[in-house]
């Protein structure tokens, strides 16, 4: 362990226009229960002056820390918060979302039996107040014992093992290999950064305890314009099969989990006020991009600037 490690986690809460969620995710995280050796960043990023209004109610208290920064990019400030941490694991947080009170408790008895680089738990879903359980139930009997399968799991199950606000992370792992968010327009940054990290380790734990509510809001990135979804997405399934044949692990990026994918695009393109005629157009384009990647031709990835920043950020991972 570093001579810099103070605490047990470092809780990283990036924030930017979240003032109207804020208060009760900050709230759940001083109201942890059974635990108190973590710290908390409140990464104020280009932050709102609601946004401040609210950090300030909790900068004073002795384990959370205030820091304002300007990037305008939740990667960056999560790359910064990795620099900055104390803790001997790392949480991020988004603050319109918040935690169970044993969260960090459940988390830290995970880690007792061994010394695990990434600890995954299950998660709520909060629909304006209405708690639902996940897609997947949880499954003590997961094993995460081959880095080629665990890689496979985020192209495979997306929406559940692709987040990072359920899992912590071994600060030294990710300083080992010098993982970091990338910052290129791909869907959802957190899937790509797991996935590397899933290719690096198979010292990996899943507990069936639900540790995160994540509030499901209409105007969360997620709910994006499909003609943006669709870009993002495969350049996402586009870096990762990029990676992967230059990592020996393209099975990890088997292509008929892109196909489940592409399922995906269709219901999304379906849901557009689109005409006939502009939805086969733009579906016979993703499905030829779809068709490149399966080949491993990147040539049109390759010359878009955004991608190959990607592709400098991977290579700059340490295998």
């Amino acid at each position: 362990m570093g001579n810099d490690i103070t605490y047990r986690f470092t809780v990283i809460v990036a924030i930017h226009g979240v003032a109207k969620y804020l208060d009760k995710c900050l709230k759940s995280l001083q109201n942890q229960a059974k635990f108190t050796n973590y710290e908390v960043l409140m990464m104020l990023d280009a932050a709102t002056e609601e946004d401040k209004e609210v950090v300030s109610k909790f900068k004073d208290l002795p384990n959370f820390k205030m820091i304002e920064v300007n990037f305008r990019n939740q990667s960056f400030v999560r790359n910064e918060g990795i620099k900055l941490a104390k803790g001997e694991y790392i949480y991020f947080v988004d603050g319109d979302d918040y935690l169970s009170e044993l969260a960090l408790y459940n988390f830290d008895q995970a880690l007792k039996d061994k010394d695990y680089d990434i600890v995954i738990s299950n998660y709520y879903l909060d629909n304006n107040g209405k708690i639902r359980n996940p897609i997947l139930k949880p499954n003590k009997l997961m094993k995460f014992d081959n880095k080629t399968k665990n890689a496979k799991r985020i192209i495979a199950d997306f929406f559940f093992r692709g987040y990072v606000w359920n899992k912590v992370y071994k600060r030294e792992f990710l300083l080992k290999h010098n993982l970091s968010f990338l910052n290129v327009n791909v869907f959802i940054e957190d899937s790509i950064f797991n996935y590397y990290c899933y290719a690096l380790t198979n010292r990996i734990k899943f507990i069936s305890s639900y540790n995160y509510y994540y509030v499901n809001r209409p105007d969360s990135f997620l709910h994006l314009k499909a003609c943006n979804f669709v870009k993002q997405y495969t350049n996402s399934l586009a870096l990762m099969r990029y990676s992967s044949s230059q990592m020996n692990l393209l099975e990890s990026t088997n292509i008929w989990f892109f196909y489940k994918k592409i399922m995906m695009l269709w219901f999304t393109y379906l849901g557009t006020k689109q005409t006939k005629t502009s939805f086969r157009k733009n579906a016979k384009t993703v499905i030829k991009k779809i068709n490149n990647i399966k080949k491993l031709n990147f040539d049109n990835f390759l010359l878009d600037e955004e991608f190959f920043e990607g592709v400098k950020v991977f290579e700059s991972y340490k295998f």
